[in-house]
């Protein structure tokens, strides 16, 4: 009787230890959802607004879970500019999109981000518009 209850409390002990390890962070697995639209400001060759805006359609967009390296998914806007990350689980994330740089300066793109907390489980988080140049 002894030795059930030993091997009892080390297999509750245990599962108890495992349990409480396995933390589900920022990422894939949830039913959060992030959406938000690309507004492009349309520049010419000598970087001066044209005057010219608009939602940008087929654009990607990135996100990045928590505080990893490099993005954990990619999407494409919809006809109207839309971008959508579903399935998430609550935690930090940064959505990017990248935009023409003038050719002046000699670089050629930069990414443009903006970082979220996503608190509700199953809720859905809108971001305001990612203004980039083209």
């Amino acid at each position: 009787m002894r030795n059930l209850f030993s091997v009892l409390t080390l297999t509750v002990s245990g599962l108890a230890m495992v349990l409480s390890s396995c933390s589900n962070g920022p990422g894939p697995g949830g039913k959060a959802t992030i959406t938000g639209k690309i507004y492009v400001q349309d520049y010419n060759a000598l970087c001066v607004a044209t005057g010219v805006e608009y939602y940008k359609p087929d654009e990607e967009v990135y996100i990045i879970f928590g505080d990893d390296a490099s993005y954990g998914e990619r999407v494409r806007t919809g006809p109207d500019g839309t971008y959508m990350f579903q399935y998430l689980r609550p935690g930090k994330y940064t959505v990017y999109a990248y935009s023409d740089v003038c050719p002046i300066t000699g670089a050629s793109v930069e990414a443009v981000t903006q970082t979220i907390e996503v608190t509700d489980k199953k809720g859905t988080v809108v971001l305001p518009d990612i203004v980039v140049k083209k």
